[in-house]
């Protein structure tokens, strides 16, 4: 049984922390998350890559802000962190 990989990215939304994660699930598909900073989940979903979760992530973060019109001051880009364990 291989370790389960977990990539994450934390972006500050105007103070606030959304973390996006990535996780590879044993039926080998990717699960997506979107989180609010107190571990809510407000969007997710299954792909067959770890690339194609990651930006099916953004895209569902980016959707949600324009859709709230909020937009993240000073944001320069996505920086995801893989985690093992």
């Amino acid at each position: 049984m291989r370790p389960a990989l977990t990539t994450t990215c934390v972006v500050d939304v105007n103070g606030r922390e959304v973390h996006l994660s990535v996780r590879h699930e044993a039926t080998d598909l990717w699960r997506w998350r979107v989180l609010s900073d107190g571990g809510m989940i407000l969007e997710q979903g299954m792909m067959n890559t770890r690339l194609a979760a990651q930006v099916a992530a953004q895209h569902a973060f980016e959707f949600r802000l324009r859709r709230s019109g909020v937009y993240p001051r000073g944001f320069t880009g996505y920086r995801w962190t893989e985690i093992v364990g």
